[in-house]
Parts: structure tokens; C-alpha cells; sequence
């Protein structure tokens, strides 16, 4: 909840396009790194209106 919401100072929403692809980058990493990543993603998109208005809620399952 959240990310996917989080929007920059041009408006845009941070999407699922970009979560996805910022998961695939990450996919090989642990869980809690997955999550880091992703957090870090959504602070560095959003970090020009002071970062994301939402909380952030994240769920990682890896499954092997």
C-alpha cells in the first residue's frame, strides 16, 4: 500500500510499471533487501515533494 501511489513534483505516480521492474532488479536479493530496494526507490522518485505522502506497506514472499 502506497507504493505504488507515491507520486513525484511532476505529478506522475510511481506505478506499477516501476515497482515491477525495481522487484526484478532486486529478485535475486533477500526478502528484506527486496523490500529495501523498493523503499528506496519510492523515497528517491517522490524525494522532490519531500518523499511519499502514504505510508508504505510492503509484503515480500520469496518462494523457491
Amino acid at each position: 500500500d502506497g507504493v505504488t501511489e507515491a507520486r513525484n513534483a511532476r505529478d506522475e505516480s510511481f506505478g506499477l510499471e516501476k515497482l515491477e521492474a525495481t522487484v526484478r532488479a532486486a529478485s535475486e536479493l533477500r526478502a528484506h533487501e527486496i523490500c529495501k530496494a523498493i523503499t528506496t526507490a519510492v523515497r528517491d522518485f517522490s524525494s522532490e515533494v519531500g518523499g511519499p505522502e502514504d505510508d508504505l506497506t510492503i509484503s515480500i514472499i520469496k518462494v523457491r
